[in-house]
């Protein structure tokens, strides 16, 4: 009867019923009519019975067609969870994979180039020339060999700006102190090399200094991070996160496999614990969220595109409230090597509902 009253009720969805069998009750008869009344519903019934072991194989012989039935209430509640985890997912709209105008062509050429020449890092340049192809606002940069003059790098990209250090197998320059920020004139940027070769030297990582970074200064905002790993199964596996250089540390991130509609991006990025933080907390300005959103989906767009990238890693990207200000400011892409086995191009297509 209680069973029967909770079912006709409007306000409930799903209903557990936990039977413990008392003297002289056979749990047999229970479980049947359970059965029975969640046959008159169209909702969703579980049973726990906590009866003695010979009944659970008793019940599929006894009770035709019977409602799931489980042992203890922790497992019939998880199951219920993962019922109602399932029904939201199915409720959530599939969304359009959205494609931007960007300049493959170009990008296509740098990544072939480097992969027909045995794959690896690309240099600075050749990743300023990928992510700017396809629309990511990296910042005025130049390299500038070991030894050579500093100062027409700096009058190209203008003051401030900032000093780092380059190599391939360089890639934590801020541990090493291989990089200097906030200078403002040909003196300060004089002085920021030596402070940078001397800590270079100190580490003992000179001889593998291949220049100088001479880089436009990004305004203070928000620190957030994109990245990209081709997996051998799941192919193109993004990640999006809280940046900086406590990345690895927080462990804020959030990850997805391809095809990628405008919903998944706007999850993916609202999903990190530090969301709020984008959203402005304590008198912050919000930064520029559909910015964010729609540089998760260019990078879907560029693993979507081509086959040749293992790694990707912005970090960090530096948002604002305002979309032109905000700047890629560090970026490392490994092309993948010539024989290598990888996943196809994953075409775009229309989402499954």
């Amino acid at each position: 009867i209680c069973l029967d009253i909770i079912l006709a009720d409007e306000g409930a969805d799903i209903a557990i019923a936990i039977f413990v069998p008392p003297l002289m009750i056979e749990p047999l008869g229970v479980v049947r009519q359970i059965t029975e009344v969640s046959a008159r519903y169209d909702k969703p019934v579980l049973a726990v019975i906590m009866a003695e072991e010979t009944y659970f194989d008793l019940i599929p012989v006894k009770v035709g067609d019977t409602v799931p039935y489980y042992r203890f209430p922790e497992a019939a509640a998880e199951a219920a969870a993962a019922m109602v985890r399932y029904v939201n997912w199915r409720s959530i709209p599939a969304g359009e994979i959205r494609t931007f105008d960007v300049d493959r062509k170009t990008a296509l050429d740098v990544l072939k180039r480097k992969h027909e020449n045995g794959g690896g890092y690309l240099s600075p340049d050749e990743v300023y020339d990928v992510l700017n192809a396809y629309g990511f606002p990296v910042c005025r940069q130049r390299v500038v060999p070991v030894g050579a003059d500093l100062d027409a790098a700096a009058k190209s990209v203008g003051y401030p700006l900032v000093l780092k250090v380059e190599g391939e197998d360089i890639v934590h320059k801020s541990d090493i102190g291989g990089v200097e920020v906030g200078i403002e004139n040909k003196k300060s940027l004089g002085e920021a090399r030596k402070r940078i070769e001397s800590s270079v030297r100190a580490a003992g990582l000179l001889d593998q200094v291949e220049g100088f970074m001479v880089q436009e200064m990004a305004l203070p905002g928000k620190e957030v991070i994109l990245g990209m790993s081709r997996d051998p199964k799941f192919g193109p596996l993004l990640m999006f996160g809280m940046g900086g250089k406590y990345v690895e540390i927080v462990h804020d991130v959030a990850f997805r496999v391809l095809p990628l509609s405008d919903v998944d991006a706007q999850e993916m990025v609202r999903e990190i614990h530090s969301y709020p933080l984008l959203e402005g907390v304590r008198g912050d300005v919000k930064v520029d969220i559909d910015f964010v959103i729609e540089s998760v989906e260019r990078l879907a767009q560029l693993a979507t595109e081509t086959d040749l990238i293992d790694e990707l890693d912005m970090n960090p990207v530096v948002v604002r409230p305002q979309r032109d200000e905000c700047r890629v400011v560090d970026a490392r892409i490994r092309v993948r090597a010539p024989g290598k086995r990888s996943l196809s191009v994953i075409p775009p297509r229309k989402l499954p509902c």
